[in-house]
């Protein structure tokens, strides 16, 4: 474990708790860090989106110098051979699951459009939890606070959304709102200018709008489900008779 913390040690904005939560992840190397997108990232660590892109483009920096100062790819006769070219295919796959380095292997989301969309709209919404704890820690507001709270429950309730309620279209534009609402919420807490009355009202108004525009996107999805659910059913009773 430990050894996997050295490895992520010096990347800018990963201090010893983004560490651990990395590695107890099955994150322990900058290879595998190298592969997480910007979301996974600020999913995973908590950290603001602007922190993770740093750290994710020092690492990407790191890992350039590091091949551009690699000798030369070995050949087909210099390089060592662990898996003989001779053995039979099955045992061929085998041999190479058995030497392949156990590195984490990060699902790949895009290959389903439903569940793609699904999932940024869950990582949107993990955005939207982590910029809302981070603001309720600066901003000293008990109605900031309320209206705060008020968006961290829709938010959960996105996450919490059942399988087949949320259609590929709406994930998406659920997923975009929330990406822009999280990056509103990040620029606010980097201009940490004072809470004004004013600033106050601009950004509860917007918690607001955009906290009831993710409430009638959910009824309206689940309004769907439920009349699709009544077709099927009548169908089958019709299907029944005849």
């Amino acid at each position: 474990m430990q050894d996997g913390m050295d490895e992520l040690n010096d990347i800018p904005g990963i201090g010893p708790s983004r560490r651990a939560a990395l590695t107890a992840a099955g994150i322990v190397s900058r290879v595998a860090l190298a592969e997480m997108s910007v979301d996974q990232l600020v999913s995973l660590t908590g950290m603001p989106r602007k922190q993770a892109e740093a750290a994710l483009q020092s690492v990407h920096n790191s890992a350039a110098a590091t091949a551009a100062t690699l000798p030369p790819a070995p050949t087909d006769e210099t390089f060592p051979t662990a898996i003989s070219p001779n053995l039979p295919e099955s045992e061929l796959l085998e041999t190479a699951e058995a030497v392949a380095p156990d590195e984490p292997v990060l699902p790949d989301e895009d290959a389903d459009p439903v569940l793609g969309a699904r999932a940024h709209a869950d990582r949107a919404s993990l955005r939207v939890q982590t910029a809302l704890a981070d603001a309720s820690r600066i901003w000293d507001s008990p109605r900031l606070h309320r209206a705060m709270a008020r968006v961290e429950l829709i938010m959960e309730d996105v996450i919490a959304a059942p399988a087949g309620i949320l259609r590929p279209g709406t994930s998406r534009r659920l997923a975009a709102r929330l990406d822009t609402l999280a990056d509103w919420l990040e620029t606010t807490l980097a201009a940490a200018r004072p809470l004004t009355d004013k600033r106050r009202d601009v950004i509860r108004e917007r918690l607001r709008a955009d906290r009831e525009y993710v409430e009638e996107s959910l009824k309206a999805a689940a309004n769907r489900a439920k009349k699709a659910t009544a077709g099927k059913k009548a169908r089958g009773k019709n299907g029944k008779r005849s």
